[in-house]
């Protein structure tokens, strides 16, 4: 059922093509069936970080905390163009950030065009704290499909605690003005998303976020459970990070937690099908397995010295994938090792 319904979404999307219909249906079988270390066709998704350089400091996050594992880069468009150029008639989705602001890269809209207009659709995520007044009217015509908008918190206190150097105020304004100029333009682009992320310092405030997010200007709203220690999630123990930054945690509702205190264990799993569907990229071309790994020395490649085709099943991936669908064919030590060792990865849902 899973399938047909999937086939459906895609055969009713106006942007599919053909080849990328057939590209899915082979990745969506490997994926969720075969497990093969070989991946015959390419992602039907992708990140691409235009930018690991942020305005904020937030502290569970490497970028905010200045971290020195990944190189600060801003992704020329040259990149981002040959990205596309090779792998776009592949792709339905491109999420254009990950672990910094995309609008402190100038080329930004111009990325997002180039993209939408390839056909493929695209998501970013911000903070949204900085004057956004005089590009507010190029994001919205950009064809940009979703922005979802990072506050943690929905007073002015709440936000601050986590999201340091920001500004609530000047957020929710930002809100209303690209909210306004939707509606100028008759448009439902970009859908703007709250993405909530409960801490112990915001719990209380989920309830008001919930019951004003319309009025506020946003489409929609997403409470998010807390990760510790962003950078380390998946190379360091579940044991030490939860008592590092224990003091993080909601502790009113359970179910905003992604951490047991008593047991310092992980209350949900993760299943990974990465390897078979999807792919990240830095700022600086290096390409990595997922969206979690941070640290320049656990890239499988590099966009710029070679072709996205080759990096896609070379010895790094076919290692990862093997280690990770447990047919101990692994000849290459990644990332991925350190991610099952430490338990971040339920294997069992392979």
């Amino acid at each position: 059922m899973k399938l047909f319904k999937a086939v459906y979404t895609h055969l009713t999307d106006e942007r599919n093509t053909l080849v990328k219909f057939i590209n899915f249906l082979a990745i969506y079988i490997q994926t969720n069936f075969l497990h093969n270390s070989k991946v015959y066709g390419f992602p039907t998704s992708l990140s691409i970080d235009p930018v690991n350089v942020c305005n904020l400091k937030c502290p569970l996050c490497p970028t905010g905390r200045k971290d020195k594992m990944a190189e600060k880069k801003f992704m020329d468009f040259d990149t981002l163009k040959k990205i596309i150029d090779e792998c776009g008639k592949y792709l339905y989705k491109i999420d254009l950030y990950n672990w910094g602001e995309p609008f402190l890269n100038k080329d930004i809209t111009k990325m997002i065009k180039y993209t939408t207009d390839a056909g493929i659709k695209v998501d970013i995520s911000s903070n949204l704290s900085f004057d956004i007044e005089p590009y507010a009217t190029d994001i919205v015509d950009s064809g940009l499909s979703g922005l979802i908008v990072s506050a943690a918190g929905s007073t002015e206190k709440e936000y601050e605690k986590y999201n340091i150097g920001g500004n609530f105020k000047k957020v929710m304004k930002n809100v209303q003005l690209i909210s306004e100029i939707k509606k100028e333009r008759n448009t439902k682009t970009p859908s703007l998303i709250w993405r909530y992320l409960v801490t112990k310092y915001n719990e209380d405030g989920v309830n008001d976020a919930l019951k004003t997010y319309k009025s506020r200007g946003f489409d929609s709203i997403l409470i998010s459970a807390l990760h510790l220690d962003m950078g380390g999630e998946i190379t360091r123990d579940v044991k030490c990070r939860i008592e590092e930054f224990k003091d993080w945690l909601p502790k009113k509702n359970d179910k905003y937690s992604g951490y047991n205190i008593k047991s310092k264990s992980r209350i949900r799993q993760n299943a990974c099908d990465r390897l078979w569907r999807t792919s990240v990229i830095s700022p600086s071309g290096e390409v990595f397995p997922c969206c979690a790994v941070y640290g320049d020395k656990y890239a499988f490649g590099n966009i710029k010295e070679t072709t996205f085709k080759q990096i896609w099943n070379n010895k790094y991936y076919l290692s990862a994938r093997n280690s990770v669908s447990g047919k101990n064919k692994r000849k290459t030590h990644t990332i991925c090792d350190i991610c099952k060792q430490n338990g971040y990865l339920d294997v069992s849902t392979i």
